[in-house]
């Protein structure tokens, strides 16, 4: 009870296993689907694709008319992203579409953005 049965991101059990057993365990111990790469992993939970942004920060403030970089990788994704911001008004504006899924983007902050 209470052990960690999922795997890092940098587990060599990740796309190692063999899926002769497939047709009898169809999913993981989190209800998601057993083939989710090339391979099944080894352990009981696949290791889910998953993008992160690394920059900006959650409390990063970036000035209106100003140049800024933002950063994200992503492990076991295969497909492009769109980068889509927010100024707090609930309202999702698009930034760019079709990026790499791993990269950066070079973005000058909208002067209609409230600083508030």
């Amino acid at each position: 009870y209470g052990r960690e049965y999922h795997l890092d991101l940098a587990s060599p059990c990740i796309n190692a296993g063999s899926a002769a057993a497939l047709e009898f365990l169809q999913r993981d111990i989190d209800g998601q689907p057993r083939l989710m790469g090339a391979q099944i992993d080894i352990g009981a939970d696949e290791v889910q694709p998953m993008l992160v942004v690394t920059s900006p920060w959650c409390d990063d403030v970036w000035v209106a008319g100003s140049l800024r970089n933002i950063h994200w990788r992503s492990y076991l994704y295969d497909g492009t992203i769109d980068l889509h911001f927010s100024a707090g008004d609930g309202t999702w504006r698009i930034i760019a579409s079709g990026l790499p899924n791993t990269g950066s983007y070079a973005w000058y902050v909208p002067d209609d953005v409230d600083s508030n």
